[in-house]
């Protein structure tokens, strides 16, 4: 019993811990969509369609979206990776 009772408690410290530190979702960015279309790939009114083209929901993309470090290195400030301008460093 002594046992069950230890491992409920650090179970649920272990538990309260990583809620406490959990990471949030990343934010969903914007499909940048602005047509919808139905199943044959005819535009159609967005109008009660559902798709991305009516909600256009989601975060705008960074503008611009890649950006000189003036380091010869390069950001694309959608995905945060950072690379090399010289292909053969």
């Amino acid at each position: 019993m002594k046992h069950l009772i230890t491992t409920l408690f650090i179970f649920t410290l272990l538990t309260i811990t990583q809620q406490a530190h959990a990471i949030p979702p990343a934010p969903v960015l914007a499909t940048g969509q602005t047509l919808c279309y139905d199943a044959t790939g005819a535009a159609i009114a967005c109008a009660d369609s559902g798709q991305d083209g009516e909600s256009q929901a989601g975060l705008p993309w960074p503008t611009p979206r890649f950006v000189d470090n003036g380091d010869q290195t390069q950001t694309d400030k959608l995905t945060g990776l950072v690379w090399s301008k010289n292909a053969n460093p």
